[in-house]
């Protein structure tokens, strides 16, 4: 690809110009007035360049934003070509930057190139795409976007591209991409999927999404729950005053963790004695442009704690998976939570936010490894369905499967004995089938309670012809009957 070759070029004869800034780093006075010059550019001033000149050198700083600030305005007439990683296309800090592209430009045609886009690099991580933009808009223009990403990770790109062999190709105006909130370059998405961002409520009307609070010092205020004495946990607090007229110290806390759906990740405590002054003591020492009665960023939304919510971790490198947390815990930044306005969308919402249906949603709005407190507030709710509580039923089992398989190690305040060492006098061979037994059927189970929610929310919103209910079972959270895994869950707890 011209624009793939012209830009490994470029880094080539100038190292210091990585393809990625992400608005930080020391090393970029070369595009500093640029950014200056238009702020909505901060976070995508790497890797820009227009077909007049593929080259950027030292020096040449004030050229730089002169040809910029000449080209990049209402009505200039130019071609430019760019290169930039593909978060671009999807991340709420680009925003005004998309914003600026599809509302006073038109896009002629863009390349997402995904994996292996720079091969001397981690292909992971340095995903690119590379576009074409004119200096007029036009309205009902339509632009070219062509999604490489179905071919092999390892695949020569260029390749791909010219063989036009393994890629898809989509035909799309500005306009097309207004449905979606922040407005994502998700160019693939249908017709049916764009009326359920148009025709439903945002979750956060139902369910305000809120970010948790950070300690600024975990070592010092966050315990696993059995490194503490459990007279000094209170665990069932449905408010601030309850728990402070408790006396306990400790108080549950919900801190992401790993993959896991409906139920589970409930490891922490923090110390919130005398309502957490020790942890806003030691805030306003290391913040002091705070204040007691606003610590801002750090102790975000108390007014939420303590309340019943539907959580997930920010960071994942699987699916979306969403849990239930009762009353009586705190939120963490890395557990993010939704708070439903009404305690019955509770089971409803779950089986939503766990269903193929938003898993698809949120890989348009933000296809990266990250699910922020924005992206899920965004995601558009059949409230029709929430308020008919058709799959309460079914989430409420989803949870219970899935809490019994928490509960049934040490890693849960609730854990009362191994299942396999109920023997019954029986040799611990025979309990053992009888585990792999019950842990077989239970994954079944719950492979089938996936797979009709899934089925509920694809046809509730008529996608039948798009998605598709099955789950595999590699989906599937429960912990397998695996001896080596299994044993190591307690003998691991016993050296604790």
């Amino acid at each position: 690809m011209e624009v793939n070759v012209a830009v490994r070029k470029l880094i080539r004869k100038n190292p210091e110009i990585r393809p990625y800034l992400g608005g930080t780093g020391g090393q970029w006075n070369i595009l500093a007035k640029v950014v200056a010059g238009f702020p909505h550019l901060r976070h995508v001033a790497h890797c820009v360049f227009n077909s007049k000149e593929a080259g950027l050198k030292k020096g040449t700083t004030d050229r730089v934003h002169n040809r910029w600030k000449s080209q990049m305005v209402e009505g200039a007439f130019y071609h430019q070509r760019v290169v930039e990683l593909e978060n671009w296309m999807f991340l709420k800090s680009f925003s005004d930057m998309r914003e600026d592209v599809l509302t006073r430009r038109s896009i002629q045609s863009l390349v997402q190139v995904g994996f292996n886009s720079f091969p001397e690099m981690n292909s992971k991580i340095a995903q690119a795409c590379a576009f074409v933009v004119g200096g007029y808009f036009i309205y009902d223009s339509r632009g070219c976007f062509i999604d490489l990403n179905d071919a092999e990770q390892s695949a020569d790109k260029g390749e791909v591209f010219l063989s036009k062999s393994v890629r898809r190709c989509y035909e799309r105006t500005c306009s097309s991409f207004d449905a979606i909130p922040g407005k994502p370059l998700a160019f693939w998405v249908s017709e049916n999927f764009r009326k359920i961002f148009t025709k439903n409520p945002q979750l956060s009307e139902i369910a305000p999404t809120k970010i948790g609070m950070r300690t600024g010092d975990n070592e010092r205020f966050l315990r696993y729950w059995f490194e503490v004495s459990n007279i000094n946990i209170f665990q069932s607090a449905e408010n601030s005053e309850q728990f402070e007229n408790s006396g306990k110290k400790w108080a549950p806390y919900n801190k992401g963790g790993d993959f896991k759906k409906w139920y589970g990740n409930q490891e922490y405590v923090v110390n919130w004695r005398n309502d957490g002054s020790e942890i806003k003591e030691n805030t306003l020492i290391n913040y002091p442009q705070l204040s007691p009665d606003n610590l801002g960023w750090k102790i975000s939304n108390e007014k939420y704690y303590f309340s019943p919510a539907i959580t997930w971790s920010d960071v994942t490198s699987a699916r979306n998976a969403f849990r239930s947390i009762q009353s009586g815990f705190i939120f963490d930044g890395r557990g993010s939570s939704a708070f439903p306005l009404k305690n019955e969308y509770l089971n409803p919402l779950l089986g939503y936010l766990n269903s193929e249906v938003v898993y698809q949603i949120l890989a348009m709005v933000n296809p990266s490894l990250t699910i922020n407190v924005g992206d899920v507030g965004s995601l558009p709710v059949p409230l029709s369905e929430i308020q008919n509580r058709v799959s309460d039923e079914v989430v409420g089992r989803a949870i219970e499967l899935s809490k019994f398989d928490w509960d049934g190690f040490e890693q849960s305040w609730n854990f009362s004995e191994f299942s396999m060492l109920n023997l019954d006098n029986s040799l611990l061979s025979r309990s053992w089938v009888r585990e792999e037994k019950r842990a077989a059927e239970a994954i079944s189970e719950m492979q089938k309670i996936e797979r009709q929610n899934n089925k509920h929310f694809i046809e509730a919103l008529c996608l039948q012809d798009e998605l598709s209910p099955e789950v595999p079972e590699d989906q599937i959270t429960l912990t397998r009957a695996d001896r080596d895994i299994v044993t190591g869950k307690q003998i691991g707890r016993a050296h604790v």
